[in-house]
């Protein structure tokens, strides 16, 4: 009995079945695909030039909210287990992550819980100290969605802030390093971010270009998740026969 059951007897039924091949029929269209994303990166970038470098006058998140060109409004955290105790009819709710990839809202939010409605325009910054920095601007579509308590609102006077403008300057390097010198349990305090002071055909021309650098991103995220389920594909091919090379020689692809 001991014989019987030692490690190298294996006793389970998928050892006597046969593996299903892998389906490799849409590597064709994988292809096509992935020439077209990949076609699309440089145009997408925007075309820019140097400046010589000089001083900018600056504004804090602060001051502009003392102005009342700017409202910041956040949702309180709520208790562990709330999330559960919402059921799967709850409204999904912004996160940090949905900010950070640009996804669908994904945390679900209790009935009848203090929350934040997001409107057009309005822009999401992560309160949570994160690895990258990022902010996310509210579409049409997505107006009357709730928001997490890790996620800032903030509402510009789009008379005299572009929102695209505010989160590019959410996005940039300054956001990170503030980030980065905070504890990990503290919170990003958004109110001591500076901006540029420009007009706002300035601020306008500025916050197209991070839109564009946002598709740029969105294309380059596509385009790799595109690739690696292409070569997964090959993989799983090659290993059980569905493919074989059409090269003659291993050595067509130069060592790295």
């Amino acid at each position: 009995m001991v014989d019987l059951l030692g490690e190298d007897v294996d006793l389970t039924p998928a050892r006597h079945l046969t593996p299903a091949a892998p389906d490799v029929s849409g590597l064709g269209e994988a292809r096509e695909t992935l020439a077209a994303l990949a076609g699309r990166l440089s145009e997408l970038l925007p075309e820019v030039a140097e400046t010589p470098p000089g001083s900018r006058a600056t504004v804090t998140v602060h001051d502009l909210v003392r102005r009342g060109q700017v409202e910041l409004l956040w949702t309180p955290f709520h208790r562990r287990g709330e999330e559960d105790a919402a059921g799967p009819e709850a409204l999904l709710a912004f996160t940090v992550a949905d900010v950070l990839s640009g996804g669908p809202p994904s945390q679900r939010v209790p009935e009848g819980v203090d929350t934040v409605w997001v409107r057009a325009g309005d822009v999401l910054v992560p309160r949570a100290p994160i690895p990258r920095p990022a902010a996310r601007v509210v579409g049409d579509t997505e107006a009357g969605t709730p928001v997490a308590g890790n996620v800032v609102v903030v509402r510009p006077d789009t008379e005299t802030l572009d929102p695209w403008f505010l989160a590019i300057v959410f996005s940039g390097s300054e956001v990170a390093r503030r980030s980065s010198s905070l504890h990990r349990s503290s919170l990003v305090d958004v109110r001591r971010v500076e901006l540029p002071r420009l007009p706002l055909p300035d601020q306008q021309r500025i916050g197209a270009a991070f839109r564009h650098l946002e598709e740029f991103r969105a294309t380059l995220d596509r385009l790799y998740r595109a690739g690696d389920d292409a070569r997964r594909t090959m993989v799983d091919g090659l290993v059980h026969g569905a493919l074989r090379p059409v090269a003659d020689e291993p050595d067509d692809i130069p060592d790295r």
